[in-house]
């Protein structure tokens, strides 16, 4: 289920929130600890305070009922969330627990969430008997808002320990090792009804997989609105993009892993493809920092498949079994499935992506890719990105100029990539203004490989010390902004200019041929590219 969790601070906040995605969730959580007369418990007496969820809990059903009245009533969960525990509410303890004994009493809401270290405490032993009382079923939450701590299992136990309520476990996974303790401690409860979440860009994955990994609910927030707690999607990004009622255990599970991930637009291409075509898969952004427990996440998470970003693109190698000659080609994968015995086979898009959007500038050569033999080029950068824009501008003939920060690390590559092809090494110098005269000689395509410019740094410029002239085509594979900086100077200037959408989309493009295929049950591997 899609549970919206209120942000706002007042009634007629929370129910305007409920109303733009009525159309969008199943239930409701009102996080009362938002309101603005709850936070520091002074700002009403107990009576006040439980008339205003009354009357929270009455105006969201009437709402309810007349936007979807086909779904019967509407289940809400009443928070009032501690400072502590990543909440809002810095008051009186027990005036807390006081408001929330009178609030659940009426029957107006059908779950309570109460914490975990309270369990057995008097006050808690009065509150949970007014819920049984009114039929409200309690939610028993373990918060860990600064990352898993060593006794999360013994924790979980303790959470879960009561047979008649949903436990609910809510940790902040502060990298890749966390959120598989979250994964395990999940597993480890069983079939029983549950929620496991994963807070943070770690853990968007077990957000949009709840149904999936055998979770109740899953939280979101209304969309430009504040967040409940980190990592929330929208209701519309669960609804849409990721199609979360659709989702099951047969459904196939795709994911873009790198370090950081959330700004990619992956989910939205491939998402829109499976959709499109009424395919039963889902693809997921994954952000992982230690590749060393990725194969044990993915089996977790049940994934067939992964496109691969930054920095894990040359790393990726060692997980895969095999890989088609692309990869090694330019020691970079961008692309992996696994086959059918568990293994996985790594393919690399980036290639062919990157040349397909110059074809149009350059002309076309009999074998369909661009005609750059004698093109002057410089490439920015000598990074993962850079190898496969080296190589395939190379595999062309094309004329190049490496710069980099490090030049030995341009010359390395320089020197590997023209070993490879049999052909002489390109020029490398210093990224730095000393080189300002260098890319005129080599100023007919000039390609940006590194993270410079992209969100949500966007306002850095990798060659601010060089003034394009207009004759230049200059060449960004960053495509988050669409435009970055460099390029608005460059098309200032009158240069033909290509942005790293194109590429985006080209290997998107052959990425999502690789899944149909495999979705299609085609064996691996299933793709020979050619270089252009």
């Amino acid at each position: 289920m899609i549970c919206l969790s209120t942000t706002a601070n007042s009634v007629d906040g929370a129910l305007e929130q409920l109303r733009r995605h009525a159309g969008e969730i199943d239930m409701l959580e009102l996080r009362a600890d938002f309101f603005a007369a709850v936070q520091d418990g002074r700002g009403a007496d107990d009576s006040t305070a439980t008339g205003t969820f009354h009357r929270f809990a009455d105006e969201a059903r009437r709402l309810w009922a007349a936007q979807r009245p086909e779904h019967g009533r509407l289940e809400i969960i009443l928070t009032i969330r501690r400072e502590h525990d990543g909440g809002r509410y810095r008051g009186d303890e027990r005036k807390r627990m006081r408001i929330l004994e009178r609030a659940v009493s009426t029957g107006h809401y059908d779950y309570l969430d109460l914490e975990e270290d309270l369990l057995e405490t008097e006050d808690e032993l009065a509150v949970v008997g007014a819920a049984a009382d009114a039929g409200v079923t309690v939610i028993r939450s373990f918060h860990a808002p600064k990352g898993a701590p060593a006794d999360l299992c013994e924790r979980a136990r303790r959470t879960a320990s009561r047979a008649h309520e949903v436990p609910k476990l809510a940790v902040y996974a502060r990298g890749s090792a966390e959120l598989l303790s979250v994964l395990k401690v999940g597993r480890e409860l069983g079939r029983r009804k549950r929620i496991v979440i994963a807070m943070g860009p770690y853990g968007v994955a077990v957000r949009v997989l709840a149904r999936v990994l055998g979770s109740f609910l899953s939280y979101c927030s209304a969309a430009d609105s504040e967040h409940a707690a980190p990592g929330h999607l929208s209701p519309t990004e669960l609804y849409r993009t990721y199609r979360y009622h659709e989702l099951s255990e047969h459904t196939a599970v795709y994911a873009v892993i790198g370090d950081p991930v959330m700004h990619s637009r992956s989910p939205q291409f491939h998402n829109a493809v499976f959709g499109d075509r009424r395919l039963s898969a889902v693809y997921l952004p994954l952000q992982i920092d230690d590749l060393s427990v990725f194969p044990e996440i993915s089996r977790h998470l049940g994934l067939q498949g992964v496109s691969v970003t930054i920095p894990h693109k040359g790393a990726i190698r060692k997980v895969l079994s095999d890989c088609e000659p692309a990869v090694d080609a330019v020691a970079a994968c961008n692309t992996a499935l696994r086959r059918r015995d568990g293994s996985w086979y790594g393919y690399n898009t980036d290639l062919e992506a990157f040349l397909a959007p110059l074809t149009p500038v350059f002309g076309r050569e009999a074998d369909g890719g661009p005609r750059l033999a004698g093109v002057r080029c410089t490439v920015i950068g000598a990074g993962g990105a850079a190898r496969a824009v080296v190589y395939g501008l190379l595999a062309r003939g094309a004329q190049i100029l490496i710069l980099n920060r490090s030049p030995e690390r341009a010359e390395a590559l320089a020197a590997e990539l023209a070993a490879s092809l049999g052909v002489p090494a390109p020029r490398t110098a210093a990224l730095q203004p000393s080189a300002r005269e260098l890319p005129a000689a080599y100023r007919e395509l000039l390609v940006q490989t590194t993270s410079v410019g992209m969100e949500p740094h966007s306002e850095g410029d990798p060659l601010s010390f060089y003034e394009f002239t207009g004759a230049e085509v200059a060449y960004d594979i960053v495509y988050t902004p669409p435009e970055t900086v460099w390029l608005q100077r460059a098309r200032r200037a009158g240069c033909r200019v290509i942005g790293g959408r194109a590429m985006f989309e080209a290997q998107a493009r052959a990425q999502s041929r690789l899944f149909l295929a495999q979705l299609a049950g085609e064996e691996l591997p299933a793709r020979t590219p050619p270089v252009g």
